[in-house]
């Protein structure tokens, strides 16, 4: 078998780098040569596209967390905002004025004070289990 580094006779020049003289070897080359360089030209082309698509699946799983991240927070934004809103709704003058017009002031507020919170309760529930859906299966 003819080396074609050490052979002078050769007229083409050899080409730069050795997976470019491997090329040029491999078609003289023993099968299992021109085997195993096929497979590491395979490597060399196909390995940059699995790192690419490791970090779209990387940089996709990151905004997913962000998003749920948000969601939660937002959700949680929206109970503190409607608690802090009953609250001081309980405080008010038309809350007071609802409740002294009825001959049964006490029942009435115990009712609407459990309509509200079953409400916030409702709404907050509602909140944490469309946060929780968006977490990846």
């Amino acid at each position: 078998m003819i080396c074609y580094k050490t052979d002078t006779t050769h007229r083409k020049p050899l080409p730069q780098g050795p997976i470019l003289w491997a090329i040029a070897v491999a078609p003289t080359a023993v099968p299992r040569t021109r085997f195993l360089l096929i497979l590491l030209l395979l490597h060399l082309l196909v390995l940059p596209l699995f790192r690419i698509r490791l970090f779209l699946l990387l940089l996709l799983f990151l905004l997913n967390l962000l998003l749920i991240l948000l969601f939660i927070i937002i959700s949680t934004i929206f109970v503190v905002v409607s608690v802090i809103s009953i609250l001081l709704f309980l405080n008010t003058q038309v809350f007071r004025l609802i409740v002294r017009e009825n001959p049964t002031s006490d029942s009435l507020s115990h009712e609407m004070s459990a309509d509200i919170l079953k409400y916030v309760l409702d709404s907050s529930i509602s909140m944490v289990v469309l946060s929780c859906s968006l977490i990846p299966r």
